[in-house]
């Protein structure tokens, strides 16, 4: 049985941030983009209908990504 990760609103905002000049952001971004690409299957994820609605209140061509 897979652990369970929830997945919170700022990660989304990481995994989805436009590029940035700023190296915190570039390292979360970079952090975030690898750990979703490497390791997300590896749990079960859960995201709150609050976290959802407050993602899908951005920018709608990233919401869609």
């Amino acid at each position: 049985m897979k652990e369970t990760v929830y997945v919170e609103s700022s990660f989304w905002g990481c995994l989805t941030a436009r590029p940035s000049r700023d190296l915190v952001v570039i390292t979360n971004t970079q952090i975030t983009g690898e750990w979703w690409e490497r390791r997300r299957q590896d749990f079960d994820l859960y995201i709150s209908q609050i976290a959802l609605d407050e993602v899908t209140r951005g920018n709608q061509e990233l919401t869609q990504k």
